[in-house]
């Protein structure tokens, strides 16, 4: 399943990066970073794990010259070793200038593993996914840059974390 995801998300990446060679602005965000987990198995696995994802821009709902609102939907990957979780949540996001802030909700495909005496077995799940964040842009202008910190929770407390990732909206 984590091959999975990393597949899914690497092809978010690219096909993103391929259309924006053609038109602008296309309202996607891809983002790279690393996941801390809060849960202690979880953390056996390391303390920082690799995460990705992709946010849609689907709707704005007002906008001005320095800040706006606007609905996005957002696919991330998280993982190390046999965990995992793949959540998918929609978004509200605001923005002031280089600032913005958002919360969202959806369901989250997670994978834990299990010890069943000489062998693990994986557990996996849909799970209710919540996250909340903020961000900054660095760069403004076609291709913006951004940093962004969020909480990533779901209905399986150990895979709960907080993400820092760096990316750009194309």
């Amino acid at each position: 399943m984590k091959r999975i995801g990393l597949i899914f998300v690497g092809a978010a990446f690219l096909s993103s990066w391929a259309i924006a060679q053609e038109v602008r602005p296309l309202g996607v965000s891809l983002r790279l970073g690393t996941f801390k987990p809060q849960g202690r198995a979880a953390r056996q696995q390391g303390e920082g794990w690799v995460t990705g994802g992709v946010d849609f821009k689907i709707r704005d709902l007002k906008y001005t010259k320095d800040q706006g609102q606007y609905i996005s939907i957002s696919i991330d990957f998280a993982g190390s070793g046999d965990f995992s979780t793949i959540p998918a949540t929609i978004n509200y996001v605001t923005r002031k200038n280089e600032y913005y802030w958002f919360a969202g909700v959806g369901a989250s495909l997670i994978n834990i593993p299990r010890p069943l005496g000489q062998v693990t077995e994986i557990d996996e799940s849909v799970e209710l996914a919540y996250q909340l964040g903020f961000g900054y842009d660095f760069q403004r202008g076609k291709s913006p840059l951004f940093a962004e910190v969020k909480f990533m929770g779901n209905g399986e407390d150990r895979m709960n974390g907080f993400s820092l990732a760096i990316g750009v909206r194309l």
